[in-house]
């Protein structure tokens, strides 16, 4: 009788099925459930759940120029700010904060939609008044233009700026 020796797969093999196996497991990783929460419509998922320009509400801050708001559609959506590069500073969260206090808001889109992450790029109103610019205003930020955007807006936006430069607020405290 023939001795059968056993073949070890190739490393090609062993490598695809490392990876479908890393694929599959991916969801469970840590840190995955934040950026994977079904209840927020990303801007990734197409059309069908797009933002809509009109009234909604601020939830909360996520971050320095992130807000989460909820639409009359009930779906929430991760909006980024338009124009604006916020400071990594503490106090300018808790600047977007008391501006973007939670409650009622206009979202106001532009020619660009969304981001690479899946957030809304868009203008935020709380009273009549551009959360972005109140932002550069108060010195936690910088204006980032970008071609094709709103004129007027971006008026306004460098003028707080150099406001802000002007008088030496936020980040501008130290120049």
């Amino acid at each position: 009788m023939a001795r059968r020796f056993r073949r070890w797969p190739s490393a090609w093999t062993v490598l695809a099925a490392v990876m479908l196996l890393a694929a599959a497991a991916r969801p469970w990783w840590p840190g995955q459930a934040v950026r994977r929460d079904a209840s927020i419509d990303s801007s990734l998922a197409g059309t069908g759940s797009a933002l809509e320009p009109g009234p909604c509400e601020i939830i909360r801050t996520l971050d320095g120029n992130t807000l989460l708001v909820v639409q009359n559609n009930g779906k929430q959506y991760r909006v980024r700010l338009l124009g604006l590069i916020a400071s990594k500073d503490p106090r300018a969260l808790a600047t977007l904060t008391e501006i973007a206090r939670p409650g009622a808001a206009r979202v106001e889109l532009d020619k660009r939609r969304a981001a690479a992450d899946g957030a809304w790029l868009a203008y935020i109103f709380v009273e009549e008044r551009l959360v972005s610019t109140a932002i550069l205003r108060a010195g936690w930020g910088r204006y980032e233009p970008y071609p094709g955007d709103s004129f007027s807006h971006s008026r306004q936006m460098k003028q707080a700026e150099a406001a802000a430069r002007r008088e030496k607020l936020g980040i501008w405290a130290g120049s």
